[in-house]
């Protein structure tokens, strides 16, 4: 987390290092730290072909929900809280 918080300092608009740092806290189980962030990064252009970032966010609490990497608690918090809502 320390990496990605010093790439931040030096450029603040790599949104997808932001997502990861979130995903990191989410993982530690600091959910309302990563939800914060999500929030902050939502509408924010996405990588690697995702439109923006809430793309990419429910991407991955699609892989943590399918590796059961993070409680399906907070996953749930993070889907309601941050406001993103997949495409149909």
């Amino acid at each position: 987390m320390f990496d990605a918080r010093r790439a931040l300092d030096i450029n603040p608009n790599l949104f997808w290092i932001t997502g990861n740092l979130a995903d990191a806290l989410l993982l530690k189980d600091q959910t309302d730290e990563a939800i914060a962030i999500f929030k902050n990064i939502a509408n924010q252009p996405g990588p690697n072909g995702y439109k923006n970032m809430c793309e990419a966010i429910l991407d991955d609490m699609r892989v943590f929900r399918d590796a059961e990497l993070v409680s399906q608690e907070n996953i749930a918090r993070v889907e309601n809280e941050v406001g993103c809502k997949p495409e149909l």
